[in-house]
C-alpha cells in the first residue's frame, strides 16, 4: 500500500510516499470488534494462530523519567486494548515467557482497527564462551541488538536489546529476534567479544563458539582549540544508546579530565563507541584523526575502538555566549518565551532557551557551522511564544566568533498571546537500583 501526500497548488507537488513493508510486523484483524478511534487494539498469537494469554504489553517512549507510557496484559482471547492515542511514543514491546520479545514501531500501527501480531519461539542462539586462557567464561553477559526498519523511515532503527548470562560452563541458550545483527559480550574481568553484521536465520538454532579478548585502553587529552592549553574538568562518559534518543551514560564509565586535560579508560570494548563530552564554556568538539566523529562536532565523539587507535588529542572550541532580556512594550519582563539562534547549521534546535522569571536568557552556541569553519553565515536571534511557533521578533544579524559575547534586548509584541507557564512535573517516588554484580566498566 502506498500513501502519497500532495501539496495543493497550481500543480501537485509530491512530498513523500510510504511503502508498506513486504513482510509487515502485524496483520489487520477483520473481525467485527469495536475499537475506540484513537486506541491500539491488538491480539497476540503464536505461530499456529493460538491466542497467547498473559502477554505483557508496554508502550515506551524515548527516555526516562516516563519511559513507559502505558501497559496492558492480553486476556483469554489474546486481546489487549490501550485506549489513549500514543502514536507519538516510540515503540510497543511484547513480552511472554517462552517466546522471543517482539517490538512494533507505534507509528506503523493502525488506530481504531484491531490487528494481530505473532510471537515466535523457534529462533535460538547458543553460545559457547571461553576466556583468553581457554576456561569457561562463566557469568559473561550477552547483549544482543536487533534493528527494525519502520515503514515511515528509510533506515534501521534501534538497537533493541535482549540480554542473557552465561552459566558456569560458559554456555548461553536464549531465544532471539531474527532481526538481531550485533552481539556484545563481556565478563567481570573486562574480557570482551563483539560480533557485528551477523545473520540469525528465523526458525533455526544458531550455534557459535567465541573467545573473549582483553579490552583496549583508551586515552584522550582535551585542549583549547585556540591556545592549545589542556582543558580540565571536561565530563565524559561512554554512551549506551539503547532505543533512546537521549544520551544514557554507561554506569562506571564516567570520567573527568584533570589539570593535564587527560581522561583514561583501562579497558573498553572494541568497536564503534560514542563518548559524550560536556565542557563548560565550550560548544564544539573538533574531531581528531582516525575517528568516525560526527562532522558537526556537536554530539561528542564517535570512535572506532581498536588496537590501532592511538592516544588522541581532541580540540575544544569555545562557545559564543549570547544573552539578553525579553520585555513587553511596557518594559515588563516576559518569562517562558523561547529564544533561538538562527543560521546555525547544526540541523537541530538544541540551543533554544526559555526566558527566566526576569525575562533573561543565555545561549552558548558553536561559532562555526562546520569543522572547517567555512561558509560562516551571520547569526540572528528569533523570539517565539513556544518552540516551533512563528517568529514574533528578531535581533539584527551579527557575526559569529568563538569565545565572544553578544547581548540583545527583544520586545515581545503586545498583540501576541503570552507564553504558557511550564508544565508542572508530578512528583515521582524514588527508585531503587539493583546492586551491580559486575565491574563498573563492564559492557563499556
Amino acid at each position: 500500500h502506498v500513501a502519497t501526500v500532495r501539496f495543493p497548488g497550481p500543480t501537485d507537488t509530491l512530498l513523500f510516499s510510504l511503502q508498506q513493508p513486504a513482510n509487515p510486523p502485524f496483520t489487520l484483524n477483520h473481525e467485527d470488534r469495536e475499537v475506540p478511534p484513537d486506541a491500539f487494539a491488538g491480539r497476540v498469537l503464536d505461530a499456529n494462530d493460538h491466542p497467547l494469554v498473559g502477554a505483557a504489553i508496554s508502550i515506551r517512549d524515548h527516555a526516562p523519567p516516563d519511559f513507559t507510557k502505558a501497559v496492558a496484559t492480553t486476556d483469554a482471547a489474546g486481546d489487549f486494548l490501550i485506549p489513549q492515542n500514543l502514536s507519538h511514543s516510540l515503540y510497543l514491546q511484547i513480552d511472554k515467557p517462552g517466546f522471543a520479545r517482539n517490538w512494533l514501531i507505534t507509528r506503523d500501527l493502525p488506530h481504531g482497527h484491531p490487528f494481530d501480531v505473532h510471537l515466535e519461539n523457534t529462533t535460538r542462539l547458543q553460545l559457547d564462551l571461553k576466556r583468553p586462557d581457554g576456561s569457561p567464561a562463566a557469568g559473561a553477559q550477552l547483549t544482543a541488538w536487533a534493528f527494525i526498519t519502520p515503514a515511515y523511515m528509510d533506515r534501521n532503527f534501534g538497537p533493541f536489546p535482549i540480554a542473557a548470562t552465561a552459566d558456569t560452563s560458559g554456555h548461553i541458550d536464549t531465544l532471539l529476534d531474527p532481526r538481531t545483527t550485533e552481539l556484545r559480550i563481556a565478563d567481570a574481568d573486562l574480557f570482551f567479544a563483539h560480533e557485528t553484521n551477523i545473520q540469525i536465520p528465523a526458525g533455526k538454532t544458531t550455534a557459535k563458539s567465541l573467545s573473549l579478548s582483553p579490552g583496549i585502553p583508551l586515552h584522550i587529552r582535551f585542549v583549547d582549540s585556540a591556545t592549545g592549553k589542556p582543558v580540565p574538568n571536561v565530563k565524559l562518559s561512554l554512551i549506551d544508546r539503547l532505543i533512546t534518543f537521549d544520551n544514557a551514560p554507561h554506569p562506571g564509565s564516567e570520567r573527568t579530565t584533570g589539570p593535564d586535560g587527560l581522561a583514561e579508560w583501562s579497558s573498553v570494548m572494541p568497536g564503534r563507541r560514542e563518548i559524550s563530552v560536556n565542557a563548560n564554556g565550550y560548544a564544539r568538539v573538533l574531531c581528531p584523526q582516525n575517528t568516525t566523529n560526527d562532522t558537526r562536532g556537536t554530539n561528542g565523539l564517535w570512535l572506532d575502538i581498536s588496537p590501532a587507535l592511538p592516544d588522541l588529542t581532541v580540540r575544544l572550541e569555545k562557545a559564543m555566549r549570547i544573552s539578553g532580556t525579553v520585555r513587553d512594550p511596557a518594559g515588563r519582563p516576559v518569562p517562558n518565551a523561547t529564544v533561538n539562534i538562527k543560521n546555525l547549521q547544526t540541523g537541530d534546535e538544541r540551543y533554544a532557551r526559555q526566558t527566566d522569571a526576569a525575562g533573561h536568557f543565555l545561549l552558548q552556541v558553536p561559532a562555526t557551522p562546520d569543522p572547517a569553519g567555512t561558509g560562516v553565515t551571520p547569526f540572528y536571534l528569533a523570539l517565539m511564544r513556544e518552540p516551533g511557533t512563528p517568529i514574533l521578533a528578531q535581533s539584527p544579524e551579527f557575526p559569529a566568533a568563538a569565545g565572544t559575547e553578544k547581548s540583545f534586548d527583544l520586545t515581545y509584541p503586545a498583540s501576541a498571546p503570552l507564553p504558557p507557564a511550564p508544565a508542572t512535573q508530578p512528583a515521582t517516588a524514588p527508585t531503587t537500583q539493583a546492586a551491580a554484580t559486575v565491574t563498573p566498566e563492564l559492557l563499556a
